[in-house]
């Protein structure tokens, strides 16, 4: 079974990606993610993930962008910082 890539690393592409090499195929990098972030993990009931799910693609956004909207919500309401003040 193939092993899987760490979490931690996204496949991107490059704004000028690279020449195919000699078999056709293209270079694909990998890079850490932004040091301004760091992983966590969520584990959800099924219902809330599949919701959730829905949602980010009703909506065409990214599951990542309702959590992070959804934790900034709670962060207004506990009365702390928002993520973009954190960010700063």
């Amino acid at each position: 079974m193939a092993k899987r890539k760490p979490l931690a690393f996204l496949e991107i592409e490059h704004e000028h990606a690279p020449m195919p090499d000699e078999k056709g195929q293209g270079e694909t990098t990998l890079i850490k993610a932004s040091k301004k972030y760091k992983h966590t993990s969520l584990y959800l009931p099924d219902g809330a993930r599949k919701q959730l799910r829905e949602l980010a693609y009703t909506e065409e956004v990214k599951q990542h962008d309702l959590i992070l909207e959804a934790i900034d919500l709670l962060f207004k309401a506990r009365g702390r910082k928002s993520i973009k003040e954190l960010e700063e």
